[in-house]
């Protein structure tokens, strides 16, 4: 199995702990150089995990399609538990873990400006989510790892990046809530009376499609915490 890069116009997602490690998955061969040249000039990147280095390219139903066999192939080769798994990007000064970009107090004066004393956890989490939706626009940064404070800053981000911010605002204001990368995506899941509540920040209706694929946000291949990070288990003999 390999690591490998697929495009779609004028959309980016990453996944997977080669968002960061991608400089060693393209020395592996001249034929998946070959496809990062050509993915680059897209302007557009999306890094799944996959068995072949078949290019998955065009409109959301090609996509769609390869998110339903990239699914069975995660169920196939992992296990539904977890286990403790670094998750490190790459940032201007060096490699780090993912944690070091979720920062809530950081940004909790912004947390504190949107009311939420008095809000039961239900309606802390939906002003949150709104703020983060009707204020940041969503952009395609497939390599550019930014901490929340950054982000506010910038107005904008990718899904990744708006998943931090959101992420760094919850947990400021005292809700336990995590990541999950899965299928060249990230969103957030937020725990909202003795349940996890997916918060997504991809408001493209298109794409909202494949985000509905049946199973799409069961059991991604990652969830990143604010103070770890778990990666599915590996099955010693894939079924």
């Amino acid at each position: 199995m390999i690591l490998q890069y697929c495009t779609t116009p004028s959309r980016t997602h990453q996944t997977g702990p080669a968002a960061w490690g991608w400089r060693r998955n393209v020395r592996r061969g001249a034929v998946i150089v070959a496809g990062w040249i050509a993915i680059m000039a897209t302007g557009c990147a999306r890094l799944e995990e996959t068995s072949s280095v078949d290019a998955v390219h065009g409109d959301a139903d090609t996509h769609a399609g390869f998110v339903i066999r990239n699914m069975a192939m995660l169920n196939r080769l992992y296990a539904e538990g977890y286990e403790p798994k670094p998750f490190v990007v790459d940032l201007d000064g060096g490699s780090a873990p993912i944690q070091t970009l979720i920062r809530p107090k950081a940004i909790s004066a912004a947390t504190g400006r949107l009311g939420l004393s008095g809000l039961s956890s239900a309606r802390q989490v939906n002003r949150l989510h709104q703020y983060v939706l009707s204020n940041y626009a969503f952009v395609p940064e497939p390599l550019a790892w930014r901490p929340p404070e950054e982000t506010v800053s910038l107005g904008r981000g990718d899904c990744k990046n708006l998943s931090l911010l959101l992420i760094s605002l919850l947990a400021s204001a005292g809700l336990e809530a995590r990541g999950a990368i899965s299928h060249g995506h990230m969103w957030v899941e937020v725990r909202v009376e003795d349940h996890w509540r997916i918060l997504e920040l991809d408001g493209d209706q298109e794409w909202g499609r494949i985000y509905r694929i049946p199973g799409f946000y069961d059991l991604p291949l990652y969830r990143i915490y604010p103070d770890r990070s778990e990666k599915r288990r590996r099955l010693a003999v894939p079924r």
